[in-house]
This record gives structure tokens, sequence and C-alpha cells, in this order.
């Protein structure tokens, strides 16, 4: 389906004026030949819960082997020691092939229906309607009289049903286990006691999908599962450890997520994977064993409604001016935000047609947010005829604060006999809880207050259209944030059952809990084996010396150690609690929020980052050359150029894949921006929308296309998006790099068949086409592999990269331009090396050499000398490269405060880096705002002492917008040295 509703969704004439393309038909392809079928949900479901396919498929004679013994050969059973048992009657290796082959569909089916949804439910409980016992049962009359003997009867006759079931099924199926069994016959028994005398009234599809919601229940219980959560594989802390050198991880300690993979947890170590998006390689990965699709992967593929939203507004603003209509391109937006609370209708009907083109989009987020219990199914509109996100102008509230409190409170009174007075107490209230909001929409149902003297509280649901001077009507900034706070919420309910993720962290506490418990027994083993060892060694008599001068000693340290582990243990708990909710709230937009967004200062840093972002990175896309050779390191140089030479020959490919990108989420920087702002570190939502914020914000927006960053990242995003497709969908068998995608054997399988049915190939590059497929399960996995490996490869810093010290207020000035250098080591760096692949080396030399050569090009540029020497190209290209990301940030500060005397620049004698030439002493230690600020300084100096020199004209220069843009910048060079 498309990314944004086209004029064939809805009923109506609207037809946009210039589609950007990322919806038009392709070229029809060739497609390979057909994958393998794998087993369909139905076939599975029948095989696991209906008797009659063991008796439909029986098992072949094979003739014996003498002597044969499948136990004999150790490396005959790899892999299925789990079912050794299954194989005790085997007399031939052909036998012992098919009871393999056997094991193979079983465990294929399971997954299959595991992974399948409410398919699966549905497929399964059909199956067992059909059973032969199941239908007996039915036909078995039940005791009579009282209700404690129909109860008995009814629970006696179900749970014995299922026993015979269970048991046959048992025999045929070598990998169901007794706890299935068990499950199974425990939620017969509970069924049947429950329906009692009133199992005449009961269906028997009702009475399956009953008795295995039971099943389930109980081995949640045992197994503690929870609903909603993700289904993730049960592993070991060896198999949850990062791959590569113990000191390359170790630098990651300095970010959440290297501490978390790094906990003796295997609990934190597995949420942080379903949390946080990666690049890290475990022992797991080398088995086959799938890192699970993490959440904020997921919600990073919901930019592309973000797109969407754009996009449509847009285009219904061209059409708008095209039909002679008058206004700006925000008079427009907000009129189609007017016309969705009005149930879609306007008299101007491109705003009418453009709000029925946009409704698609909240209807897919209601639903959702529906379907994970976010919402109530029968969910009634508060103040407006259809639905739209009502989120609060709180500058306005503050400016006009009287007319605003006259609202509520005629609207509260309407006829009642409360005291005008405790109207007013209540209105202030809900103001104070609105201005004092973190967003403007956190209180879009702020109306609840308690009444001074009242025991209920009193809702007031006041029409949008009185309040409407005081809502955001402007459609995009709206649906945006909509997008931007629901997403989370939906996507950490998908991987962890809430978006608390209390469960998890729950489970966490209790690992702990159970270490520190175990500790006492593990020293007491260790101090006797020990002490079993030293009696080894010595004569009967030293040993005895031994007991009874050293004895108490020993156990004193024993105890003194076990205090010390038990300690750090405690620590590293509260550590990891942290870590994960830290990342939470990041990935929810509310990490180091302030205690009151309002505040001056507050807003003051919001628009001095913004200004930072204006007039420091007109060069950003200078900076970013060394991002073609990640495309190297990651696909090498055959599968990256190819794609290059599709690009450049315009062939059909390119435009199919780059379609195809979009649709899943990413390569969308020419309308959203995302990774230039994530660079700057301008991801936040806290800032409130006076005309100057609103106004700075969209030339952020704008500046990324200015810079052609925006489109530097589109391009390079498509182009890995596509290697990487083609790289999955050509696979004949997983690895270790798509199991750290999230696809597994059996998963890789079932994308290629969704290939066969709705992809294509062209000119050599297999377009997976994912928006069509039908199975959601494998497009959710297949497009979060791409859009995770084209974050990895086009680094875009996530919630686990950077220092939480950097989210505080503080911190986001101080550490402000740096995300970039902690991603790059955690996401390239230490993510290559744990892959151990030869591409990422000769990347690596790629790296360093276009990192040299950005240093030229800025020098010139810049009109600095540039040092050719071997020594210095050298150390550019590592510090503009990245490779070693907060290591040489550390080495560039240090080589500032001491004045080029310390760090590897002077230790070499090449001088300090040119990245920090610009720079001030302050701006290197505290960031690029107050950076600014001293700009400032040396501007009030010169005018006030009347000495306007050198140093005021630099200051000058760094405070202009866009000063440095690298096609201004040789202009403004110029310019400088005529004042001088």
């Amino acid at each position: 389906m498309p990314v944004y509703p086209t004029p064939d969704s809805f009923a109506n004439n609207f037809s946009p004026i210039q589609p950007l393309g990322w919806d038009s038909p392709h070229e029809p392809g060739i497609n390979p030949a057909p994958a393998e079928d794998g087993p369909t949900v139905s076939g599975a479901a029948f095989r696991q819960y209906n008797l009659m396919s063991g008796l439909l498929s029986p098992t072949p004679n094979f003739e014996e082997q003498d002597g044969y013994n499948p136990f004999t050969n150790s490396d005959e059973l790899v892999g299925y020691e789990p079912w050794s048992t299954a194989f005790s009657d085997s007399r031939s290796p052909q036998q012992t092939a098919f009871i393999k082959q056997g094991i193979d569909n079983e465990n294929q089916d399971k997954k299959v229906l595991s992974e399948s949804g409410l398919t699966g439910v549905f497929a399964s409980i059909a199956a067992g309607v059909i059973d032969p016992v199941t239908i007996a049962s039915l036909f078995i009359p039940g005791a009579q009289g009282g209700i404690v003997s129909r109860i008995a009867s009814n629970a006696a006759i179900a749970a014995g049903g299922t026993a015979i079931s269970e048991l046959a099924l048992s025999q045929q199926q070598d990998t169901r286990t007794i706890s299935e069994s068990m499950a199974h016959t425990a939620a017969g028994f509970v069924l049947g006691g429950m329906i009692g005398g009133a199992s005449k009234f009961l269906s028997p599809e009702s009475r399956i999908s009953a008795q295995s919601e039971i099943a389930n229940s109980l081995r949640e219980i045992n197994g503690s599962g929870s609903v909603g959560a993700m289904n993730v594989p049960i592993t070991t802390l060896a198999q949850e450890t990062m791959q590569g050198p113990k000191v390359v991880n170790k630098v990651m300690n300095m970010t959440p997520l290297g501490r978390t993979m790094d906990s003796p947890s295997v609990t934190v170590r597995r949420t942080v994977q379903q949390l946080a998006e990666n690049n890290l390689t475990t022992a797991k990965n080398l088995e086959g064993i799938a890192t699970p699709a993490a959440a904020e992967t997921r919600v990073r593929i919901w930019a592309r409604s973000e797109a969407a939203t754009v996009v449509t507004a847009n285009e219904g603003f061209a059409k708008f001016r095209a039909q002679g209509s008058a206004g700006s391109k925000l008079d427009f937006s907000e009129e189609v935000g007017r016309a969705m609370r009005r149930s879609d209708a306007s008299q101007n009907p491109v705003v009418q047609e453009t709000a029925k083109a946009l409704r698609p989009i909240l209807d897919d987020i209601r639903n959702e947010m529906q379907s994970l219990g976010l919402l109530a199914d029968d969910i009634k509109l508060n103040g407006a005829q259809s639905y739209f996100p009502r989120m609060y102008r709180q500058g306005e509230i503050l400016a006009k604060r009287d007319e605003f409190r006259n609202i509520l409170t005629n609207w509260w009174y309407r006829g009642g006999k409360i005291p005008q007075e405790e109207l007013d107490i209540a209105a202030d209230e809900v103001i104070n809880k609105i201005t004092g909001a973190l967003r403007p929409q956190d209180f879009t149902h702020a109306f609840s207050v308690k009444l001074p003297g009242s025991t209920k509280s009193r809702t007031l649901s006041v029409p949008d259209e009185l309040l409407e001077p005081f809502l955001e009507s402007d459609v995009r900034y709206v649906l945006q944030r909509h997008i931007r706070d629901a997403a989370p919420n939906i996507e950490l309910t998908r991987n962890f059952g809430d978006s608390s993720m209390e469960r998890v962290l729950k489970d966490i506490r209790d690992e702990y809990n159970d270490l520190i418990r175990s500790l006492p027994e593990k020293f007491e083993k260790e101090h006797t084996a020990k002490l079993a060892e030293l009696k080894k060694k010595m004569s009967k008599e030293d040993y005895e010396n031994l007991v009874r001068d050293k004895l108490a000693t020993m156990d004193e340290k024993m105890v003194d150690k076990l205090n010390k582990e038990q300690g750090r243990l405690q620590k590293l708990m509260s550590r990891d609690e942290k870590d994960i909710m830290a990342m939470r709230d990041r990935l929810l937009g509310t990490y180091g929020a302030p205690a009151d967004p309002s505040n001056t200062f507050i807003r003051a840093g919001n628009v001095l980052r913004n200004v930072n972002y204006l007039t420091k990175l007109g060069g950003m896309t200078v900076s970013a050359v060394p991002d073609m050779a990640r495309a190297v390191m990651v696909n090498g140089f055959r599968k990256t150029f190819s794609a290059y030479g599709k690009w450049l020959s315009r062939s059909p490919a390119w435009k199919a894949g780059r379609e195809d990108m979009q649709k899943m989420g990413t390569a969308l920087d020419i309308v959203l921006s995302d990774r230039s702002r994530a660079l700057a570190d301008l991801t936040d939502g806290f800032a409130q929308r006076s005309a100057i914020e609103s106004g700075i914000d969209h030339a952020t927006g704008k500046f990324g296309n200015l810079t052609l960053m925006n489109q530097w990242n589109a391009f390079h995003k498509s182009l890995n998006g596509i290697n990487t497709a083609d790289i999955i969908l050509s696979a004949s068998k997983s690895d270790a790099r798509l199991a750290k995608l999230g696809i597994d054997e059996n998963m890789l399988s079932r994308v290629q068949q969704q290939f066969s049915k709705h992809g294509k190939t062209i000119d050599g590059l297999r377009i997976g086409n994912s928006s069509a497929w039908d199975d959601p399960a494998v497009r959710s996995t297949f497009e979060s592999a791409v859009v995770k490996d084209v974050n990895n490869t086009i680094v875009t810093p996530g919630i686990g990269d950077t220092p939480l010290w950097s989210s505080s207020q503080t911190g986001k000035l101080v550490f402000q331009f740096k995300s970039f250098i902690f991603g790059s080591y955690n996401r390239s760096t230490v993510g290559g090396i744990q892959a151990g692949e030869a591409q990422f080396y000769y990347g690596l030399g790629l790296q360093l050499m276009l990192g040299a050569m950005t240093y030229a090009i800025k020098n010139t540029l810049a009109g600095r000398d540039v040092d050719y020497a071997p020594e210095k190209l050298t150390l550019e290209g590592i510090d503009r490269s990245g490779v070693l990301g907060p290591l040489m940030e550390f080495n560039n500060t240090l080589e500032k405060v001491s004045a080029g005397t310390l760090g590897l620049g002077p230790l070499l004698g090449t001088g300090t880096q040119s990245r920090y030439a610009s720079r001030g002493v302050i701006g290197s230690i505290a960031g690029p705002t107050f950076g600014t600020l001293d700009n400032l300084r040396a501007i009030s100096t010169g005018v006030l002492g009347g000495d306007f020199d050198k140093e005021a004209i630099r200051a000058t220069r760094q405070l202009i917008p866009g000063q440095n843009l690298f096609w201004i910048a040789p202009i403004l060079n110029k310019v400088e040295d005529t004042l001088d």
C-alpha cells in the first residue's frame, strides 16, 4: 500500500500536481525462479493440533543396517541433542535422516504459527475443532444433578479427552514436550470445570478457543511470558556476549548501550537489543539465532507517515494556489487542520480533499493503538466532530490567560450553581497543567479537575471550535508531532507488552536478586574446592595446621569477598535499570525533560542550539565525504560501485529501489531532514511555539537542503538500502550478518516466498516491493532489517549511542554536534570489528583516505594552507573519518586547551587538528553555545572599546547563518580579508 493516500484511495477527484514518484508504478521486471514453498499456516496448524495428520502420513519402512547406532558417532546428532530420545529406535542412517527432517518440520511449523499472529490462532482452533477426539468428547454425557457434580464431570471429561489427544500427538511429534501436553491437559480440565452444566450452550469452536487461551496462559505463568510482548528466543549469557576484542568494546561503556551489553544479566542484554538500534554481533548470531528488531528501528519506520503528511499537504497547497486561492502555506495548512476537526469538511474543495487524503494517517495510528490496547475500541470523540489531535498554543494561552479562563468557566457553568470563585480556581489549575506540560499535546484531555469543596472530579469537554484560537491547527505540525508521540508508545508496547516496560524491569530485578542470593552457595563451593585442592597437595599434618591456623582467616576473606560481590551486583542492577529506563525515555522523548519547559532559559537554550546549527554546519556535506567509504566497509567494492553504476546509467532499477526505500521510511531526508537534525542534536520536542521559535525551527528544516546534506543523506541511504535489500533477497541461506539484522534461516525462507509473489528483478537488482507483501510479520522483519542496516551504514545516532549526561539541559549545550562521534564509533568501528569481514578493513583504508581528502577540501575552502605531510594526512584522516570516535574528540580538546603542547598532533609534530581550528578554547571545552556567547563578548568588546579588530570581525562572521556554506564561504573569506 502507498505510504500516503492517493486519489484512488478515496472518493474524490483530487490529483497531485507533481507527485514525488515513490508511488508511481514500475516497469514490470522478470521474477526469479520461485522459491520452494514453506509451510502454510493452516498446514502447520493441522500437523500440530490434529491426530489425522499423523494417520495420513505413516512412517515408511527402512532397511535395518547391522550394528548401526546413531549415538556411536558424536557428530551424528549435533544440533538435535534436545530430542535425542527420538533416535533411540533408529536402525539405519536413512531412518535417522527421516527423524531429523521430521523434527525440522515440526520446529518450522511451530515457528510459523508463533509468528503468524491471529491467523495462527484461528488456524490452530480450526485444526483442533475437527480433531477426532474433540468430536467424540462432545457426545460423552456428563453427570446430572447439582452444580458440583456437573462441574466435576465436565472437568473430568474435558481433561480425559485432552489427555488422550495429547498422548497421541506426543507419540506422533518428537518435539512435543511434556510441559506442553500437561499445559493443554490442565487447560482442558479448567475449561471443563468452568463450563460445568452450561457446556451444551458452547460451540466446539468456542470450546477449543477457550482451551487454547487457558493453555497459553498456563505456559506464560510457567515461563514468565507477557501478553503483547515480543516472542524472543531464550538465550544464555554466553550467547548474548559481543564478539570482538574486549578493549574495543570497553570504550562503548561511556554509553548506555555499551554498559548494558556488558551486563552480568542476560535479561538486560536481551532487553537492550529489543529496545535500542545497534550494529553489534553477538555469539548467538554466529549460531544463526536472530537479533530481534529494536523498538527504535520500528519507530524510525514511522517516518513514512510523517513524510506522507508533509508531501500530501504540500501537494494540496500547490493545487490550492493553482486554482487561484490566496494565502500562505501556513494559512492553507491551518485551514486543513480546521477541516479535520469538522469531519474533513470545508467550503474550499482542495482543503476538503487534502483533509480526506490525510485522514487515513490518523486512522492507521488509531487502529494500531487499539490493536495493542492503548486505546479503547469504543473510543468516543471529545469536543470535535471528527478526531484531530488537540495541541495547545501554550504561548498564546499565557499571553491571553484571562480570555482562555473565561472560555473554560463559561462552558463549565452552563446554567449550574457553582460559585464563580471555584470555577476560576479550577480553570487556573487546568491552565497551569497545559502551560507546564512537556509538550503541547501532553494534556490533550487536561480538563479533569476536582472543584473545591466537591467530592467528584468534573470534566470539561469544551468544543474545539471554542478553543480554536488557542489550538494548533497547522496540519503538518500537529500530525508530525502526533506520529512522533504515538509511534514510541506503539512500538514499546509491541516489543515489551507496555510502554513503561515495567514487566521487563521486574524481570531484570528478579534475575539480579537470584544472582545475589546464589552467591553464598557459589562461594561455598569455590571455598570447598580450594580446600580439597590444598588437601591433595599437602601432608595430613600440614593440612591440619592450615585448618587450625589459617582457616578462620580464609573464612573472613571469603565473607568479605562475598559482601563486596553482593554490593557490586546491587550497584550494577541500579545502573542497568537506570540505563534501560533512560533509553526508553529517550525513545519517548521525555529523558532530561525540564521541570518547566516554558522557562526562559530553557527556551533560549533551544533557540541557541538551532542558531548554532544554522551558523556552524554549513560545511557538513563536505565533512560527510567519508560516508562513501561506509558503503564499501559494509557491502564491498563490487556491490557498492555496481549500485553507483545503476544511478549513473539512470537504470530503472535505481528509481524502483529508491521508491522502495522511501516506502520503508528511509531516505526521506529531503522531506524530513531527520539525519541532519540527529547529527545536530535537535531531536527533542520541548520547545514552545512562539513566532520566533517556529520561524527558526522552519529555517532549521530547510537549512539541510541548502547545505545539500539532505540530498546527500537521501542518496546514500537509498544506495545502501537497495544493496542491503538485494543481499537479503538473493541469500541462499542465513549467516551472521543476516542474523544480526533479525533474519534467521526460517525467516529468510518466508522473505523469499514473499519476494517470489510480489517482488521483481530489474537490471539485476532484486526489488522487494515489500509494501505489497501479505504477511505482516515478514514485511515488518524485512523492512526493519533494511532500515537498521541503512542507519548503521550511514551513521544515524540513536538512543543508546551517546552518554546520558548529554541529554541534560547543560549537556545538550556542551555536547552539541558530538553525537556523530559516539555513534560512528559504536556503529561503524565496533560493529565492523565485531563482524570481522575483510571488506571492513579495506573499506577502512578508503575511509581514512577520504578523511584526509576532506581535510584538504575544508582547509582550501577556509583559505588555510594544506599540510601534505604523511603524518598530518594520517592524523587528519583518522580524525575526520570518526573511526576512533570519542578518543580523538578528547585528544582534540586537549590540544586546543593546551595551546598545541599536548596531544597526538604535538607528539608527532603535526600541530593541532584542523577540525578545531576555528573554535575558541571556551567553545572547544563547553560546546558551540558557549562559543557563540564568547563571540558576542568579542563583538561587544570591539564595539564598546572602539577597536573592532580581527577577532571582532571573525566573531561577527561566525554569527551569520549559512556563513560557512561551501558555496558562500569563499566569498565571505575575501570580504573578511578585505576588512582586516
